[in-house]
């Protein structure tokens, strides 16, 4: 009786320590998802505003250009407007 008590017991224990390791391993890889998906959105953000960013500057650019466009337009035609 007392090694069937034992062997149970010591079966116990291993079912235990196996259900804490699945969890160690579970919560691992939780954390590792986690810290990927916040640099994967990291990534995504920066690549987001990167491309505002650089559409901005472009219509910024082309605004410029315009701009220059207009005023030589109007000194060849001696046109004169406040900008």
């Amino acid at each position: 009786m007392n090694e069937d008590l034992e062997y149970l017991m010591t079966k116990y224990d291993n079912f235990i320590q196996n259900c804490k390791n699945l969890y160690n391993i579970k919560a691992m890889y939780l954390s590792k998802q986690i810290i990927y998906e916040t640099f994967f959105w990291t990534i995504w953000t920066w690549k987001k505003f990167r491309e505002q960013f650089e559409d901005y500057y472009e219509i910024r650019k082309d605004r410029e250009l315009i701009l220059q466009s207009i005023k030589a337009f109007n000194k060849e035609h001696n046109i004169y407007e406040l900008y």
